[in-house]
């Protein structure tokens, strides 16, 4: 679609009896770097619609036809600042400046939270009848990235010192397994749905199931667990939002490059575990014959449910060991992830 739209943009710029070449040059430019991270052209569709030549409107106009993107690209500006101070922790800088900045961070993010109308807050990856479905899913997954990440992070810093300081490190730590819990059953919900498809969500969503599976992963990997055990309702509930998060990286790979590459990175984590592509394929197969048998839809709801009873004690379990297991969480930088965002 990258491809195609700059060729729209260069045919009907030369049709304009309007000089718009600096414009265009922009576009191009942006929309040409954009397609570098597609995976093959061959995979895109046409435009339904010819791209319009005039320039974006002015933000104000942006918040006025589209209040989520707006409120989308408010809390993007603060996840750079985000990733800026993640990137930026070091043990020889001032801990209490990290500290005092860790809390500010998060302050900001709880007060953009809240000023999301309620529907928004409480999107759980089910029916919106009220806003798109997939940009009230890409600010649930923002929210929740921009709550555990720098957390995450303090956490690995933490972990390198010689005295961590056990209550800081409980504070982080509960901080990042309510979020990843909270934004994995989101996803969860929302890949069960047919509200929209999987590739056409942002790409940072993405980002959010990568970094949600390596911890539950390397959690899984720390204890022992057995990823086959059907009798442990706190494996079974690691279990489908690990395959709920592959799942949909399994298919937004097939159109994203960094997404791609992504998957690649956690291939030796998923065989060191037993999980094989055959197990996501199978079980994306299962959401759609779940979806069609209400059966088994009731089934699932109830194992679910007896799952979840026993969250408590699993969200206990990764808070006391998350230190042990945090080195080997990948945190990749997810700046690229960005582009797509600005330009969508």
């Amino acid at each position: 679609m990258a491809l195609a739209s700059i060729q729209q943009l260069r045919v009907q710029g030369l049709a304009s009896p309007i000089n718009r070449s600096r414009e265009l040059e922009r576009s191009s430019f942006f929309v040409g770097m954009i397609s570098q991270c597609l995976t093959d052209d061959s995979e895109c569709v046409a435009l339904i619609t010819p791209l319009s030549v005039d320039g974006p409107p002015p933000s104000s106009e942006i918040d006025l036809h589209s209040p989520l993107r707006g409120q989308i690209l408010k809390f993007i500006q603060h996840w750079i600042r985000i990733r800026h101070f993640v990137r930026a922790l070091h043990t020889d800088m001032d801990p209490g400046m990290q500290w005092a900045t860790l809390f500010n961070l998060d302050a900001e993010t709880r007060r953009l939270y809240e000023t999301l109308p309620p529907t928004l807050r409480d999107f759980n990856g089910q029916s919106c009848l009220e806003a798109d479905f997939r940009e009230s899913l890409g600010l649930q997954t923002l929210y929740h990235m921009c709550r555990f990440v720098p957390h995450l992070a303090m956490i690995r810093l933490l972990q390198k010192q010689t005295s961590p300081g056990d209550e800081y490190v409980q504070l982080c730590a509960q901080i990042v397994v309510r979020h990843i819990s909270r934004v994995s059953d989101v996803i969860m919900n929302a890949v069960t749905s047919s509200q929209t498809t999987l590739t056409a969500l942002p790409p940072f969503v993405s980002y959010c199931s990568f970094t949600s599976v390596s911890v539950y992963m390397s959690y899984l990997s720390h204890c022992g667990k057995d990823w086959n055990d059907v009798n442990d309702p706190a494996v079974y509930l690691s279990r489908v939002r690990l395959l709920s998060n592959l799942h949909l990286l399994n298919q937004v790979r097939r159109v994203w490059t960094p997404v791609k590459v992504m998957w690649e990175a956690i291939q030796m984590d998923m065989a060191a575990l037993g999980i094989s592509s055959t197990d996501v394929e199978a079980y994306g197969r299962s959401l759609i014959n779940v979806s069609a048998l209400p059966d088994r839809e009731v089934q699932r709801s109830y194992i679910l449910s007896l799952a979840h009873a026993a969250e408590p004690y699993m969200d206990t379990e990764m808070m006391l060991s998350l230190i042990h297991f945090v080195d080997y969480v990948k945190l990749a930088d997810p700046v690229y992830m960005l582009i797509v965002v600005a330009t969508a």
